[in-house]
């Protein structure tokens, strides 16, 4: 090799290495270890190579793999038969683009629909108007013991903050998109969520109803109950009625079911 010339107290050092011959050393240990490290590297050399043949046969196979929409929703609908019809076709639609697209894409409108799905589903056994928000289901369904853990979920995962971020026009990641899928599908929260809103539809159902005459006497103010502001009523006897609509002072015949919010009785009027 060429020798180097240097200027500066280095010199010396330099042209050693520059002069320096693996094929002349004499010593044999590190004649040996040479002969293994150049074993190893040709080794990684290949492994590298068969790396690079196999992603490009993933990439190949996955390039070539399209999800129709009528098999993602057969899927789906049989997987989640407790799904009510809108928001198995808008959980298929959600599904049917996450899994077609492989570019890096803004993924809000998937998004949407993943959320939209679980909106759906909610309303259907949470009283509330068709305006309601996520956000705001929520907040309803924190007041009941046995969901609590969902909303932890929700909340932990930033559902709701990457929800707003559409608000904004700040694109959504896959990866995020992806979060919440996981939620859905791999944690069965979706299949947790609608159950536990079942249970609770059908042990509604199953209270049992009073019907009797009470004296209203004034009106306390307003409570929330699933949702809704309810007009709280308080009788002669110091009994406490929810009602949705408005009731005369004085004796009523009213008819309802009893629910304990905050430990405080209500008759629920209906």
């Amino acid at each position: 090799m060429k020798k180097i010339n240097y200027k500066n107290e280095f010199e010396e050092i330099a042209n050693l290495f520059y002069k320096f011959d693996i094929d002349k050393v004499t010593d044999n240990k590190i004649k040996k270890l040479n002969t293994e490290l150049k074993k190893k590297n040709d080794d990684y050399i290949a492994e590298i190579k068969a790396l690079k043949t196999k992603i490009n046969q993933l990439e190949s196979k996955t390039e070539s793999t399209n999800f129709s929409y009528d098999s993602i929703y057969i899927s789906l609908k049989k997987k989640f038969s407790f799904l009510n019809e809108k928001s198995l076709q808008t959980l298929s639609t959600g599904e049917y683009l996450y899994r077609n697209e492989r570019i890096e894409m803004d993924y809000t409108g998937v998004y949407i629909y993943y959320i939209k799905a679980l909106e759906i589903e909610i309303k259907e056994y949470i009283s509330s108007n068709n305006k309601s928000t996520l956000g705001f289901l929520i907040e309803n369904l924190e007041k009941f013991d046995s969901l609590a853990k969902f909303c932890q979920v929700i909340k932990k995962n930033r559902i709701l903050e990457v929800r707003n971020k559409a608000v904004h026009s700040i694109p959504i990641t896959k990866h995020e998109c992806g979060k919440l899928r996981k939620i859905l599908f791999e944690d069965k929260w979706l299949d947790n969520l609608v159950f536990i809103l079942q249970e609770f539809k059908q042990k509604s159902k199953q209270k049992k109803i009073i019907k009797n005459e009470f004296s209203i006497s004034c009106i306390e103010g307003y409570q929330k109950y699933l949702g809704k502001n309810y007009i709280c009523y308080c009788t002669s006897e110091n009994e406490y009625i929810l009602s949705l609509r408005s009731l005369k002072f004085g004796h009523n015949d009213i008819n309802g079911y009893i629910e304990i919010i905050d430990n405080i009785e209500y008759l629920i009027a209906r």
